[in-house]
């Protein structure tokens, strides 16, 4: 169960896919997953303490990113 100084927290994850996105929520000991077209639509999905996302950030134009060969090591 997530806690955050010795409370319960909702937690939500995204990761995007070709139609929109995969949300997962986590509060206390429940995992619900949705999808959303937008996420604009994770509103929709009630108030969350903490959001994220897993999509890129500055994708290089050849060869792997750092990140992704040091996630492998």
């Amino acid at each position: 169960m997530p806690t955050w100084d010795n409370r319960i927290v909702r937690v939500l994850g995204l990761d995007a896919c070709p139609q929109g996105w995969i949300a997962v929520v986590v509060d206390d000991s429940t995992v619900r997953a949705h999808f959303v077209t937008s996420v604009r639509d994770i509103d929709t999905l009630g108030p969350v303490d903490a959001v994220g996302i897993d999509i890129p950030i500055g994708v290089p134009l050849s060869g792997p990113r750092a990140c992704d060969l040091a996630g492998k090591a």
